[in-house]
């Protein structure tokens, strides 16, 4: 229930947020975060003083006891989980997805590259916000505007793991890529879009059942090795199939009789019924 866009977006800063407006791009500027680093980071401004409290849940739920009438600033509203007794001592207040950060500083750096975020908008708030006074825009003498030049570049100096992220683990335990390409296999399944979760809840339990079998009507083509086996797919009508009870009594006899488990009930019941037919 934490705002994590706007003038209140930094879950861990709280309302010690020093955001202000960039009017020409229309975002928020957050200043003062280097106050998180070292006090002898080569990166950190002296003037900023001592590291300033983090914000926990329990920090949380006590500025929501404190506020008699609505919810504190930075709160949108009082999540439910926060009824449960462990909840306002977990450590991490929101758990960063490393999918979406990989593609939002992915297009950063590109558009860093491309010179698509140096704008003449981004240099007229850089004079707005009094900072970097060398990379603002010039007037040259015959009027014309010029953009001095600036390299944008990471060093191995700004490159710093958030505490946070140390807390919850390596990347792969906790990013969505898994979880983004099962919902695409599960928007697959909806053919009824006015009841979209009996349609997910259909052919997840239709796949289950034909989990390991070799549908060759409905199937994409493998790796053929003959080459004279042409590749081309026709007459694909994509004829919905549904499951019958004949269908699925089919289907149990045949994993019945296939289990490698049940081949020994499977002769002993042979053997039995040999010797009553020679009774």
């Amino acid at each position: 229930g934490l705002q994590t866009s706007g003038y209140r977006a930094c879950v861990t800063c709280g309302p010690r947020l020093n955001a202000r407006r960039a009017p020409s791009l229309k975002k928020q500027i957050y200043e003062g975060h280097q106050a998180y680093l070292p006090e002898n980071h080569v990166l950190r401004d002296g003037f900023l003083g001592r590291e300033p409290p983090r914000m926990s849940a329990q920090a949380w739920l006590e500025q929501k006891e404190m506020c008699v009438d609505g919810l504190p600033p930075g709160m949108k509203r009082l999540s439910l989980w926060y009824e449960l007794p462990y909840w306002p001592r977990l450590m991490i207040n929101h758990l960063l997805d490393p999918m979406h950060i990989f593609k939002n500083v992915g297009n950063l750096l590109w558009d860093h590259l491309t010179d698509k975020k140096d704008t003449l908008g981004a240099r007229v708030d850089l004079r707005n916000v009094d900072r970097m006074e060398q990379y603002w825009l010039q007037t040259a003498s015959d009027g014309s505007i010029k953009l001095p030049k600036a390299p944008w570049i990471f060093t191995g100096a700004q490159e710093r793991i958030v505490d946070e992220v140390e807390i919850a683990g390596t990347a792969h335990s906790r990013w969505m890529f898994f979880l983004e390409r099962f919902m695409k296999t599960l928007k697959g399944y909806v053919r009824q879009k006015a009841r979209p979760e009996g349609s997910m809840a259909e052919g997840w339990y239709i796949g289950e059942w034909l989990d390991g079998f070799d549908k060759s009507r409905n199937t994409l083509w493998r790796t053929i090795d003959d080459e004279r086996i042409s590749r081309i797919v026709m007459c694909n009508l994509g004829v919905e199939k549904k499951m019958t009870e004949d269908l699925e009594a089919k289907i149990n006899r045949f994993c019945m009789l296939h289990n490698p488990v049940m081949q020994k009930w499977i002769s002993q019941y042979e053997d039995a019924k040999q010797e009553r037919q020679r009774a």
